[in-house]
């Protein structure tokens, strides 16, 4: 998840949208965290549809300091995969390195970094 500068939203795309829970999300250079998904064989819709965004205390997946930084972050019901809220800085700095990012994951030599799969923007989180 991320922000909404003006220059940020130019690289959004709505017509390569990941499935969250019940929700189409608009992404971000989808083409590279595509490569990823398709490189560890997990498909676009990987996040189960029970997913909420709304906070744990309301009855969703979300919870307050998840992360170091002290972003939201929540688990899918399965805890196979995380959806983590970035920063302004965070998610500049993913789109910049997206290209780069997926080059590396999908290298035949393998990785240790945490692995990707998609960066979406939530409308209503903003």
């Amino acid at each position: 998840m991320g922000g909404t500068s003006s220059s940020m939203k130019t690289v959004m795309n709505a017509a390569a949208p990941v499935k969250v829970g019940e929700h189409d999300m608009p992404t971000f250079n989808d083409e590279q965290f595509a490569k990823i998904r398709e490189h560890y064989g997990v498909p676009a819709d990987f996040i189960d549809s029970s997913f909420s965004f709304a906070l744990k205390s309301e009855g969703g997946n979300m919870s307050e300091g998840g992360g170091k930084g002290g972003n939201l972050m929540g688990f899918t019901e399965d805890r196979c995969f995380i959806i983590k809220e970035l920063n302004k800085t965070d998610h500049e700095t993913l789109l910049a390195i997206a290209p780069d990012y997926a080059e590396h994951m999908c290298h035949e030599d393998g990785t240790l970094l945490c692995c990707i799969l998609a960066h979406f923007y939530h409308p209503e989180r903003k």
